[in-house]
């Protein structure tokens, strides 16, 4: 979700400077290409970003539970703090 939603903040303001820039040049047609383009980064381009990088993110965990259980993984440990040393004294 994070990744369509990344897409869609990006693309769509360069679809529309896209589409001014094919407005002011003078060849034909790209007016045409460029809407074209600038509909399918509107629409497609999210869902297509947020599939394959949902895709990549489980062959990384996969790969990632391959190679943890030769290693032993990640070890992470956290601690309570004592209460006094979040107290602030004035």
């Amino acid at each position: 979700m994070v990744a369509a939603g990344v897409s869609v903040v990006i693309l769509f303001p360069l679809s529309i400077l896209m589409g001014v820039i094919s407005a002011i040049s003078d060849t034909e047609g790209s007016v045409a290409v460029t809407f074209g383009f600038s509909l399918f980064s509107i629409t497609l381009a999210p869902l297509f970003y947020g599939f394959t990088t949902y895709i990549f993110a489980l062959i990384a965990a996969w790969m990632y539970n391959l190679v943890a259980q030769k290693t032993g993984g990640i070890a992470y440990r956290t601690q309570q703090e004592k209460a006094q040393e979040h107290e602030q004294h004035v």
